[in-house]
């Protein structure tokens, strides 16, 4: 019986921050598409991944947004992808960019998918309003970048034509609130011009936010109220330890 009361004493600990961990969003539920058998978090959203580094099964966490499935197909194996997040006027705005040492005159194609993170620390409501695409390049062209975005009923499609600075056609695809579009998977074309100088391909993905979301710590998940119980129980044995 002295061994129980001490092993129960002892667990208190690590029980109660099991539930503070919990409560506060450090344990997640991932409601998303990709299939990660690793994940790279990046905890602020900005940071840059090696092509070599994203092989199958490898997913990548900027904020809510879970990228995975990357295929590079044909883009030297060189290159890096560069995650970014920022809230402009109160919108979030998360960025992936492909860097590479593109030839001039050659034709390239990639794809990768995104998703959205519901629970745990994050919202539950949130989705993706638009994408938007482009391309770092100074001389040279026409360079055209041509995406599709599938997930039916929210497929769209990008094509972009740019001759040195100058960009035309169109370069986003929005989505309404009633599609609620979570995840993307998105497909790219990208032909490089004579003498052309591109080095990245850029998107920009832009969140919608239903408004009176209520915040994910207000309503514990599953795991959250598990451990809560285990603190709860191990709560009540130290109290009948102490009154006995």
């Amino acid at each position: 019986m002295l061994r129980l009361r001490k092993v129960l004493v002892r667990g208190i600990p690590i029980a109660l921050a099991l539930v503070i961990l919990a409560l506060a969003g450090g344990i997640t539920s991932l409601q998303a598409t990709p299939i990660c058998n690793s994940t790279i978090v990046l905890p602020a959203g900005d940071g840059t991944v090696a092509d070599s580094m994203l092989g199958t099964g490898v997913c990548v966490q900027s904020q809510d947004k879970l990228y995975g499935t990357f295929n590079f197909g044909n883009l030297p194996m060189t290159g890096s992808v560069t995650f970014g997040f920022t809230t402009v006027s109160g919108t979030d705005r998360h960025s992936i960019t492909f860097s590479d040492s593109f030839s001039p005159a050659t034709a390239y194609m990639e794809s990768f998918e995104v998703a959205v993170i519901q629970g745990g620390a994050f919202p539950t409501s949130n989705s993706i309003s638009s994408i938007s695409a482009d391309i770092t390049q100074t001389i040279g062209g026409p360079t055209t970048l041509g995406q599709t975005t599938n997930q039916t009923p929210a497929s769209g499609a990008i094509n972009i034509s740019k001759t040195g600075n100058t960009v035309t056609g169109p370069f986003q695809v929005s989505f309404t609130p009633a599609q609620n579009v979570t995840d993307l998977v998105v497909t790219t074309i990208f032909t490089t011009g004579a003498s052309s100088d591109a080095s990245a391909i850029l998107n920009t993905i832009v969140q919608a936010q239903q408004a009176g979301t209520p915040t994910p710590t207000s309503t514990p998940e599953p795991a959250s109220l598990e451990l809560l119980g285990i603190a709860l129980t191990s709560l009540g044995a130290f109290g009948l330890r102490r009154k006995s």
